[in-house]
């Protein structure tokens, strides 16, 4: 039988040849026969034997078809159809599908190397099967197909397959040699491929008047394929119908952008939840169907497919989202939208459980009965949102309703016209189907519209409503404001009438003060060049100044006692009596031995060995004695500056204050002697003046600037220097923009 098989192939090619050859010999002769007959008899009687030849050359032509035909009919009818061959002649349709007898097939689990002198055996295609309805997956499937261009020029066809992932082809001229090797399949990158476009096709060019042989191995990887056959068409056509494909794709496509950037723009604008949702789901529409038209823009189609199954996965949850947010129902229904929120977070997990169970067969996603279950009742949840808001807001539920309407109906048609009537157009449904979706999406923009026309009214309403609250509320607070400013002023007068009292009272202990300071004719009977730069930080101070002579030695103290104000003054009136007691009565001249008096009547005044009182004060005292000359200084932590001949100078006083805590056994001052051989300015004062805040970085004057300040001005007159002091110390306060912290006090004399 496989001998029978190669003499009928060779007899068959051979036949058709001659057939070509005859009918190239009858139209040559025709064209010369009016020629032929004015020539002389031997050109005629040649003639006449060229054309017995060409009847004999008929005739035999005839009966090795009949021989043909005779065998064949006794022999397999299967193996015949599949050696077929297929004649594309000039006028041959511009696309026609190949039968299944046209195309020879065998299927193999194993994986062989594609080696054509191993698949042209002819041994190999005679044990080969009928073309299945649906191809397996990771099963090799192995294909013959041969053509014949009739046309007298080298022809260019295109030659569509299944969808397969991979497929692999030999191209054999007719006499077996192997012309070109080419690649296509869903998986194989569109570099690889000599026809770029969604379907794998290759893309053949035969010679005038030869047969080409295809021998092909395809494999699919991880599902079941339909078998959509094998399709030979002119190239010209496969363009013009992408062009149309394509063209109607991106005005779909630009259509559905142009609503994603607008709603997504209104979404900015006003916040609304249903405006992002919206245009969310608009751009997952717009993305789905990329995978059937915008294949060509990818070199690595597999990129694509994820893309667009990914973009799929949340189409229906952001639907359900939008009819969620746009019937407003958090605010109408909370319980309801309780639940939605948790399928929410459901769906969100399952969309990455997908995405990690489906990372290398993407293309499955979509076709898993889950996530088919997912989304019927991602649109059975739109439809309960729906229901649960008809009686609260219809015309909301009127838009989403048509909208859907808009969407499923064409759907559902072209479905029952594929099921019933068997006769789906997956061009001109597909279109009908997107023509919807985009109705549906003008509807929804429509409902939108309506939706702000219709909160705008509702911000007018409310606005409206507050104004007449607010006025309500405006005469009951101008009622009430009156009202406690009544009482307000009463509260004021019974305060100023109080605090007029307190300052009388104050103003009057100010006079107690003033009263017991020395007066300024008794200390210029002392001291004949002196100044006092007193400035109380409130109307009453707690620093004071002591001048007093015994015998022929003068007493004088700067004092700074705790606090200020009225606790300061206190504390003065307090210092002033025991320092008095201790000068006078006791006569006490040593300025140490004064100040250990001094700390002792304090801590007995204040009874603060029993108590957790801790008040004192810090001082600075020289004794003058008038008779030698010679002056001693004694300090409780205040210093005493000097300026003689040569320079300014400092004397610390003890770090001990008089009064307050006491850890020692007994408390004891130290006194130091100081040379005036040459006149000499001294200078007691409190801390006031050095602490005070201002300046350009609001910070303390400090002992330094005091001390340069004070050795600029030492050599001015005493009451000059007192201005200058004066003068220094507003300025640097105000420069800080700060208030007086603390009384002031400067003792300045020259011995």
């Amino acid at each position: 039988m496989k001998s029978c098989w190669k003499i009928l192939d060779a007899a068959n090619l051979l036949l058709q040849r001659k057939m070509a050859t005859l009918r190239f010999l009858q139209n040559k002769k025709r064209q010369q026969i009016k020629r032929m007959r004015q020539e002389s008899y031997f050109q005629r009687s040649h003639f006449l034997d060229t054309k017995k030849f060409v009847s004999e050359m008929a005739f035999r032509i005839f009966l090795a078809n009949v021989f043909i035909f005779l065998v064949g009919f006794l022999g397999s009818n299967a193996l015949w159809a599949q050696e077929k061959t297929l004649i594309l002649e000039k006028n041959a349709p511009l696309e026609k599908r190949l039968a299944p007898d046209w195309v020879a097939f065998y299927e193999s689990t194993a994986l062989q190397d594609f080696s054509p002198a191993y698949f042209l055996q002819d041994s190999l295609w005679a044990k080969n099967q009928t073309l299945p309805a649906h191809f397996k997956p990771r099963v090799s499937y192995f294909f013959k197909i041969k053509l014949l261009n009739q046309n007298p020029t080298q022809t260019r066809y295109l030659l569509t397959v299944p969808p397969f992932d991979s497929l692999e082809a030999l191209l054999f001229d007719s006499k077996q040699k192997v012309l070109q090797s080419l690649q296509t399949g869903l998986h194989v990158p569109l570099s690889k491929r000599n026809w770029q476009d969604k379907s794998p096709a290759l893309l053949l060019e035969i010679p005038a008047a030869d047969t080409l042989t295809l021998l092909l191995r395809a494999r699919n990887s991880y599902q079941d394929l339909e078998n959509e056959g094998f399709i030979v068409q002119i190239p010209e056509v496969a363009l013009a119908q992408q062009a149309q494909q394509r063209g109607r794709q991106l005005f779909f496509r630009g259509a559905f952008l142009l609503m994603f950037f607008y709603n997504l723009f209104f979404f900015f604008i006003v916040r609304d939840k249903a405006y992002f949702y919206y245009a969310f789901y608009i751009l997952g529409m717009a993305i789905v169907g990329l995978e059937d038209t915008f294949l060509f823009v990818w070199e690595e189609p597999i990129l694509l497919t994820v893309f667009t199954n990914f973009a799929a996965l949340f189409v229906t949850l952001l639907y359900t989202q939008f009819i969620r947010y746009f019937l407003h129902i958090p605010q109408i229904r909370p319980q309801l939208n309780r639940y939605f929120r948790f399928w929410v977070y459901f769906r969100l997990l399952t969309i990455v459980l997908a995405l990690l169970y489906y990372h290398d067969t993407p293309r499955l996603i979509l076709e898993n009965a889950g996530i088919q279950v997912l989304f019927l009742i991602d649109i059975l949840g739109g439809l309960v949102l729906i229901g649960a808001t008809w009686k609260v807001s219809k015309v909301l539920t009127t838009y989403i309703v048509l909208g859907y309407l808009a969407m499923t109906l064409p759907l559902f048609f072209a479905i029952l016209k594929e099921v019933i009537f068997s006769s789906a157009n997956p061009d001109t449904d597909g279109v009908v189907v997107q023509v919807g979706v985009l109705v549906e999406l003008i509807v929804f923009s429509l409902g939108l519209g309506y939706r702000s026309k219709e909160a705008e009214r509702e911000k007018l309403v409310i606005a409206e409503e507050n104004r007449r609250i607010i006025a309500q509320q405006n005469l009951v607070l101008e009622e009430k404001v009156e009202q406690r400013t009544q009482e307000l002023q009463i509260q004021k007068r019974a305060l100023e009438e109080q605090n007029l009292h307190i300052t009388q009272n104050i103003n009057y202990a100010r006079r107690i003060q003033e009263a017991f300071l020395p007066k300024r004719e008794a200390i210029e009977s002392l001291l004949p060049e002196f100044f006092i730069l007193f400035k109380p930080r409130d109307i009453v101070s707690g620093d004071f100044y002591f001048v007093e002579k015994v015998g022929e030695k003068i007493v004088v103290a700067a004092i700074d006692c705790t606090g200020h104000g009225v606790s300061g003054a206190f504390m003065t009136v307090l210092g002033n009596e025991i320092l008095h007691k201790i000068v006078r009565q006791d006569r006490q001249t040593s300025p140490d031995l004064i100040l250990n008096a001094l700390h002792k009547g304090v801590r007995e005044a204040l009874q603060q060995a029993h108590t957790a009182n801790r008040d004192g004060m810090d001082l600075s005292l020289i004794v003058i004695d008038t008779l030698t000359q010679k002056i001693e200084f004694a300090g409780a932590k205040n210093p005493l500056l000097y300026f003689n001949h040569t320079g300014l100078h400092l004397l610390k006083g003890d770090k001990m204050p008089i009064g307050g805590e006491q850890r020692e056994q007994e408390r004891l001052f130290t006194k130091k002697s100081i040379d005036t051989t040459s006149p000499t300015v001294f200078y007691l004062l409190s801390d006031g003046f050095q602490d005070q805040f201002g300046g350009e970085n609001n910070r303390k004057f400090g002992i330094a600037r005091l001390k340069k300040l004070l050795e600029e001005i030492a050599t001015e007159k005493l009451t000059t220097q007192a201005h200058l002091l004066d003068q220094a110390f507003e300025s640097w306060r105000e420069q800080g923009g700060e208030a007086q912290i603390d009384d002031v006090l400067i003792l300045g004399l020259k011995w």
